[in-house]
């Protein structure tokens, strides 16, 4: 048990210093309406393939809490704040397909973002790190205020270790419970396509060491 937990540390120490490539987003492809504005409360963890000191390789959880806050700024452009263990960030959300009601049709959007984590400098040897994602939301709006949301992306990150690109994608339901509280369980997975990554084991004898899996869940009020 002592052993796992040292590693599950280890691999969450990492993620700090050199970025986590775990794919969220958590959010609607169909920007808000004017004046509306959202709160979502997200759970995640990226499962990173860290090496275990033992001459071996594990992919450990490594956990991860945040907020994020959303404001409609006009029907097509949505503007964004999160608040995590990944730092502080910055959204914008264009629509470039909106359809004209959350209960039918798709709806496509674009979210530039941007986040600077500084819990980072606090680990030794560490750097400022900074990532900025471009992902792609396209939804596919169910009834009933529910949407399958597929969030393909591509991400540079600034870190201890240089800089990498990674890409990947998360795949969504939004579940709406209520008039104001939508459920959203999401997978993702991410891998490194370009620089040195950490979690890159391109080297070793499995591809899918390169890859990172991760499962999370975002719990929206106010949509």
């Amino acid at each position: 048990m002592f052993r796992l937990l040292a590693l599950i540390a280890l691999s969450f120490s990492s993620l700090l210093t050199s970025g986590c490539l775990a794919a969220q987003s958590f959010t609607s492809a169909r920007t808000l309406e004017q004046g509306k504005t959202e709160v979502t409360v997200v759970a995640a963890a990226g499962f990173p393939n860290v090496e275990t000191g033992y001459g071996g390789y594990a992919h450990l959880p490594a956990p991860s809490l945040g907020a994020q806050v959303r404001h409609g700024a006009t029907e097509h452009l949505e503007l964004g704040v999160t608040l995590g263990q990944q730092g502080l960030g910055g959204q914008l959300k264009f629509a470039l397909l909106r359809s004209e009601s959350p209960q039918a049709g798709a709806s496509l959007s674009v979210a530039p973002a941007a986040i600077l984590n500084p819990m980072a400098l606090g680990q030794a040897g560490a750097r400022l790190l900074f990532s900025g994602e471009l992902p792609l939301l396209l939804g596919i709006h169910l009834g009933g205020g529910h949407e399958l949301t597929l969030a393909p992306l591509a991400r540079w990150t600034y870190g201890a270790g240089g800089s990498f690109v990674s890409a990947g994608g998360t795949l969504g339901v939004a579940l709406r419970l209520s008039d104001i509280f939508v459920l959203t369980p999401e997978v993702g997975v991410m891998v490194p396509v370009m620089g040195e990554h950490p979690f890159d084991y391109r080297h070793s004898e499995s591809v899918l060491g390169s890859v990172v899996p991760s499962f999370g869940l975002g719990m929206t009020w106010g949509r």
